[in-house]
């Protein structure tokens, strides 16, 4: 046995005395208490410097790669290179592993926050740069996409909704509500010819109502409250964000090369119509919503209605329609509804628009 060859197991600190034999696959490692096998394929340096004695080796294939052999003869150490022609190119292919492992992980984690700040951050950054004229043009694309959105649920055309008297009447309460609120944004209000309690904001000042809203609401105050929030959202950019959250790095793009492509705009309407803005959104909305209507002198009694019905519908009706949005608990918002000041109101419309409103679908 050589007593100049010794064996480190990894896991104490003690060494042993060893005996080599070379066979045709690997080292075949011996002593008192150590039998172990090292094929010559796993076999690397592990000496900083391979040209000094002792040399010392370490095994991939060792169970915990800890273990270590130790060779103090330049004949052994001779016999383990030549049966380990390419140690040296092992080495460098080691590092070249390593290096590519470091930085396939630091890709990783580079794409990682890449995606993370696209859902955080990016779109608080991207909102604010995007010009009106372009936001228009992607709440248009917007709406068009909704409607085709829900024409596929329902497998029929999804019509706007243009009946002259109930468009006018629109008009007059959407104009009470823009004038007490300075904002870039032209507010355009589409009705659409669908069964759902809801209305929906989009970038550029798109808003879209759906006509079970207008037909289930009890008065055009409801409504108004209901157009007021939505506006909230658009003037915060809640719509363009969340487009930009949901398109990420893709919207970016479109944005620095100059505009915003077809493909951008068609797939905005469903990021929007899947997305939820955070109860915190919903609640700053539900705040300018309500400065909108005391400027208005709108009592916002109807709104804290429009809030008491969802209330009881919670659970059946409006769980249908969450993948809308993720309000607030609708007895939370009529309650600051009810709580917000109001003096020298007046109805929203008369009692001949408000029916006109209501007839809008035909």
């Amino acid at each position: 046995m050589n007593q100049r060859t010794e064996y480190f197991d990894g896991q104490t600190a003690a060494r042993y005395s060893v005996g080599l034999r070379f066979d045709a696959v690997g080292i075949q490692i011996s002593g008192d208490t150590i039998d172990q096998f090292w094929p010559y394929a796993d076999v690397r340096y592990a000496s900083e410097d391979p040209d000094d004695l002792p040399l010392i080796f370490r095994c991939l294939a060792s169970e915990t790669n800890a273990a270590r052999l130790i060779v103090g003869d330049q004949a052994t150490m001779d016999t383990i290179r030549i049966r380990c022609a390419d140690l040296e190119d092992r080495v460098r292919c080691d590092l070249q592993r390593r290096r590519y492992t470091v930085w396939g992980t630091v890709g990783i984690v580079s794409l990682g926050l890449i995606v993370w700040s696209s859902i955080h951050f990016l779109p608080r950054i991207v909102a604010p740069l995007i010009p009106i004229a372009w936001e228009e043009e992607l709440g248009d694309g917007v709406v068009d996409d909704i409607a085709g959105i829900f024409g596929a649920i329902m497998k029929d055309e999804v019509k706007r909704c243009e009946a002259a008297d109930g468009r006018l009447a629109l008009d007059i309460l959407v104009g009470q509500l823009v004038n007490q609120v300075k904002t870039p944004y032209r507010f355009e209000v589409t009705v659409l010819n669908v069964d759902m309690v809801n209305a929906l904001a989009a970038p550029g000042g798109r808003i879209v109502i759906f006509k079970k809203l207008l037909t289930e609401a009890k008065s055009a105050d409801e409504v108004a409250g209901v157009l007021a929030h939505e506006m909230g959202h658009v003037i915060s950019r809640h719509p363009t964000e969340a487009v930009a959250r949901s398109l990420g790095i893709s919207l970016v793009f479109n944005i620095l090369l100059g505009g915003l492509g077809s493909g951008a705009t068609g797939a905005a309407g469903e990021a929007l119509v899947s997305s939820a803005y955070s109860r915190d959104a919903e609640r700053d909305s539900d705040l300018i919503a309500l400065d909108i209507l005391s400027g208005a002198q709108i009592s916002p009694k109807g709104f804290a209605e429009f809030f008491d019905r969802t209330a009881k519908e919670e659970g059946s009706t409006l769980r249908a329609m969450s993948f809308i949005s993720s309000h607030p608990p609708s007895a939370e918002r009529a309650s600051a509804a009810r709580d917000a000041s109001a003096a020298n109101v007046h109805p929203a419309l008369s009692k001949a628009a408000w029916k006109a409103l209501k007839a809008i679908c035909g």
